[in-house]
């Protein structure tokens, strides 16, 4: 027998024959570091003996994990930016030291460098802000005492400009008029909605219309000369508004 942090695994108790033989397996499981002495006591009919152990526990290495795989930040409006996050865990047995990278239009804007220890995790938090209308795809590098990962990052840059009414117009009551609008990077359709108090109220006049660059309004009250349109993807992620007010009048 013997005690903690070593266990006898096999071959007790024992049954010898004279000048027979049997293995007995002693197993060392630290559960700390440090250096660890003991003693396996033999007890029989023929006497005790007490043979020492020793042994020294030392903590497993640091191991990166990062979650998730992958992030898409979807479409983002050209000059806008949305943050989307990732989580570095150390799965290992000792402190992980890192940082994480990447390049634009992507950037790493909190969470690193990260220092962890075994067990912990961090929140990383990556931007997307597109300068130009398109597709974007990346890598967040994660490079560590405990490794090196490399997830994946993408995300579509798009643009809306309201061309008309785009201020100083005047609009009248009960007639149409065509909202005209410019769109890049932009698959689907686009609500356009209408402000009468200068854009700090907003209510829909089009939902899920074409994104063909001009729909028909038919131009309705109460009169205003606070008037603004807006027009946004289907996500309200890209969106533009016009510049300046318009007059709605009978």
């Amino acid at each position: 027998s013997t005690s903690a942090p070593y266990s006898v695994i096999s071959g007790s108790p024992f049954s010898l024959a004279a000048g027979a033989s049997q293995a007995v397996v002693v197993r060392f499981s630290p559960t700390a570091t440090g250096t660890f002495t003991g003693n396996v006591s033999f007890t029989s009919n023929g006497g005790n003996v007490s043979p020492g152990v020793t042994g020294v526990g030392t903590a497993s290495p640091p191991q990166i994990s990062v979650t998730p795989a992958s992030q898409n930040f979807g479409t983002v409006s050209v000059g806008s930016f949305a943050d989307l996050t990732f989580t570095v865990q150390d799965t290992g047995g000792s402190a992980l030291t890192g940082s994480a990278s990447t390049s634009a239009p992507f950037s790493v804007v909190s969470g690193t460098p990260f220092s962890l220890g075994a067990g912990t995790s961090q929140t990383i938090v990556v931007r997307f802000a597109p300068t130009a209308t398109g597709s974007f795809t990346g890598n967040v590098s994660f490079t560590s005492n405990g490794g090196n990962v490399s997830p994946v990052v993408s995300g579509t840059g798009a643009q809306i400009t309201v061309v008309s009414p785009n201020g100083g117009e005047v609009l009248h009551i009960n007639h149409n008029v065509t909202l005209k609008w410019t769109s890049s990077g932009l698959s689907g359709n686009v609500n356009i909605d209408l402000s009468r108090d200068g854009g700090s109220n907003w209510a829909p006049i089009l939902s899920s219309t074409p994104n063909d660059g001009k729909q028909v309004w038919r131009v309705t009250g109460p009169a205003t000369t606070l008037g603004r349109i807006r027009v946004c993807n289907l996500g309200g992620t890209v969106c533009d508004t016009s510049n300046a007010n318009f007059t709605i009048q009978p």
